[in-house]
């Protein structure tokens, strides 16, 4: 199951969040750029906040932004400053300062970046090296109603919230 059947029925943005230790996050990004994830390109941002429609920036050293690959050269110049588009529908990763956070803008996110966000999270949640703290899976957007579709707490709640089987 993917996270988005949680609150595709709400929005019109969807977001998730997931909380781990911070001296983890080296870990995760390795462990993300290990990955085939299709649908996505990677882009390493430093010096810049790590924003998000949902949550207060946060300011790490750098981060990784994964954008689909259709929205990415804009978003990343909006995210550099080098440019400010107004984009509404896109799909994108960002892993910094121990968190993962996923935003889908105006739902309808592309089907491989979808597949690709389960193949992230599978890897995540089966880690030994990694502590998965507190989740949330939520919708709204500016001048909409904010929600919670799911949350909960480390690998193994999440796991079986998302049905992706095996130990972690």
């Amino acid at each position: 199951m993917d996270w988005i059947e949680f609150v595709s029925a709400h929005g019109p943005d969807h977001f998730a969040s997931f909380e781990f230790r911070a001296e983890d996050d080296a870990r995760i990004r390795e462990l993300l750029r290990g990955l085939e994830l299709p649908g996505f390109r990677r882009k390493e941002i430093v010096g810049q906040p790590m924003t998000s429609e949902f949550r207060a920036p946060l300011q790490p050293e750098l981060f990784d932004f994964y954008v689909d690959a259709h929205h990415h050269d804009a978003l990343v110049a909006n995210m550099l400053g080098t440019a400010r588009q107004n984009i509404w529908i896109y799909t994108v990763m960002s892993v910094g300062a121990g968190q993962l956070w996923i935003e889908h803008g105006f739902g309808d996110p592309d089907a491989a970046c979808v597949e690709a966000e389960t193949r992230a999270l599978d890897a995540l949640t089966r880690s030994p090296d990694l502590a998965l703290g507190k989740w949330s899976l939520e919708w709204g957007g500016q001048g909409y109603d904010h929600g919670v579709g799911r949350e909960g707490s480390g690998a193994a709640a999440l796991r079986e919230a998302l049905k992706l089987g095996g130990a972690t």
